[in-house]
């Protein structure tokens, strides 16, 4: 009875995070289109930021609790589960066309990112001045952002937003940005001792069920995106996201309290992150269109990863 009780309140965390961030990601959207930015950068941007928030307060909690292996597991995980699963179901459901500059200098970024982890990882520790640096490429990318930005044409129209919406708009990002912050702190709580109860490392938990439930912003918002006909959004969200989730992700949450990576996480779990990157950028070079078989391709990997780390722990 006790064990189901702490299933229960983990669960009802990752449920908050959910609704809660969905509210803040809606609200930060209808600022976005106010703002009038065009949609792969409000993808990019604004909702990625928004979307990444789960992340980023668990991954801090995480830290600051003494728990590196869920605060990395948490990121790392997201990276792998927004770019297999999201996208790869993204692009199942319907394959859809890519600015190719766009796409391309976003993933390079992405990849010279996990690249950077993976080098200031060699010593199994992600300290203060690997922070900083993070935090530093984290400006970088703003300004990249920024740039483009002011350099890109269409824009998106504003819709009609009464004083009363404004006003429910604000609550909504207030509120949102607090359940996030509230179920993050039971999730990770709860996280601990489940894999506890589970005997399997705490780094195994956060890769798998907290890095899914932490990434259901993302999945929700790019099929909404999606179904919506706002292609550019859902990508790019995705891959600001996998940025945010190596850059602002790690480098807060290493800031905080150095990070201790486990030897599977620097030579299995990271790797698997910057191989699926690296399919991304094929997939740009060779096509203006991710195909189904594409999106095939990318969650056929993810489930791979996941039987994988199911071998090596339940075996």
């Amino acid at each position: 009875m006790e064990h189901l009780l702490v299933y229960l309140i983990f669960f009802i965390g990752l449920a908050m995070i959910v609704k809660c961030a969905d509210w803040f990601v809606e609200s930060a959207v209808l600022i976005a289109y106010k703002t009038g930015l065009p949609q792969v950068l409000m993808g990019s941007t604004l909702v990625s930021l928004a979307t990444t928030l789960p992340e980023l307060v668990v991954s801090s909690f995480a830290s600051y609790n003494g728990h590196p292996g869920m605060a990395i597991g948490n990121a790392i995980g997201s990276t792998i589960c927004n770019t297999g699963l999201i996208l790869g179901s993204t692009a199942i459901i319907k394959p859809f066309y890519i600015s190719r500059r766009f796409f391309v200098l976003k993933s390079l970024f992405m990849l010279a990112a996990a690249g950077f982890v993976f080098c200031a990882s060699k010593d199994l520790t992600i300290g203060g001045k690997e922070s900083v640096i993070l935090l530093i490429m984290l400006i970088g990318y703003g300004v990249l952002n920024f740039y483009e930005i002011k350099t890109t044409k269409n824009r998106v129209e504003k819709p009609v937003a009464s004083d009363d919406l404004t006003i429910l708009t604000l609550i909504k990002f207030v509120s949102g940005a607090l359940g996030v912050v509230l179920g993050a702190e039971l999730v990770v709580n709860k996280g601990v001792v489940i894999a506890n109860i589970l005997g399997v490392p705490e780094r195994v938990i956060s890769l798998t069920m907290i890095a899914l439930g932490t990434s259901l912003p993302e999945f929700i918002t790019s099929i909404t995106a999606l179904i919506k006909g706002h292609q550019s959004i859902s990508v790019g969200n995705i891959l600001g996201a996998n940025i945010l989730n190596l850059l602002m992700v790690l480098g807060v949450a290493s800031a905080i309290s150095p990070l201790t990576m486990s030897r599977h996480a620097f030579v299995f779990d990271l790797p698997i992150s910057i191989f699926m990157i690296i399919l991304l950028l094929v997939m740009a070079f060779t096509d203006r269109k991710i195909e189904r078989w594409e999106g095939f391709v990318l969650f056929a990997a993810y489930v791979f990863y996941l039987m994988s780390l199911a071998l090596i722990f339940f075996d």
